[in-house]
């Protein structure tokens, strides 16, 4: 088995935990299949993951108004919606030793996700999924991805694998799998 074998599932119980918030500017009443399209892929690799608040439903607890139509893409910015984030998970009752984020929010950057370095803390960074995503719905688990330290996979080798910019993204690797399971926000 070499590193970049799809077919890997991970020997140890490990549980990849995730918190998701919605700001008010998300105007869609849910994830747009994200959560479920992360959930299948890691199940398929050995690895669960366990979302606060159930399913990932978008609820008055789990709602914040942060005062922006768009989130800019600008440092200071993203460090007051980590620590207003971070709140609100913390206010909503979250029992994940140190959930990623999840915030579903518009902003202000050419992609349809996005893992700012800014928005990290001593634990984890934070993921931005914008109201429409990649119609392969891995938009969630290739932010996922970023925020447990990989990055892109670029050539026509890789135009399958969760951490390309493709649109038919069906693959991870083993040592993809093997960053999920070691990722601050994974348990086990």
């Amino acid at each position: 088995m070499g590193p970049n074998d799809t077919s890997y599932k991970h020997p140890k119980k490990v549980r990849v935990t995730i918190a998701c918030v919605y700001l008010k500017n998300h105007f869609k009443p849910d994830d747009q299949g994200v959560i479920a399209k992360a959930k299948d892929m890691l199940e398929k690799h050995g690895l669960e993951l366990d979302v606060w608040p159930a399913f990932g439903r978008k609820t008055a607890m789990n709602t914040l108004d942060f005062g922006y139509d768009i989130i800019p893409h600008e440092d200071d910015v993203y460090k007051a919606l980590r620590a207003a984030v971070a709140e609100k998970i913390k206010q909503g009752g979250c029992s994940f030793v140190a959930p990623m984020p999840v915030v579903f929010t518009q902003f202000k950057h050419w992609g349809l996700g996005l893992t700012p370095s800014a928005m990290a803390t001593k634990y984890t960074p934070a993921c931005l999924i914008a109201p429409d995503v990649n119609a392969d719905k891995m938009t969630l688990i290739h932010e996922l991805g970023h925020g447990a330290g990989l990055h892109h996979e670029d050539g026509p080798f890789h135009a399958k694998n969760f951490m390309y910019f493709g649109e038919i993204r069906t693959n991870m690797y083993k040592h993809q799998v093997e960053k999920f399971a070691k990722a601050t926000f994974s348990v086990g």
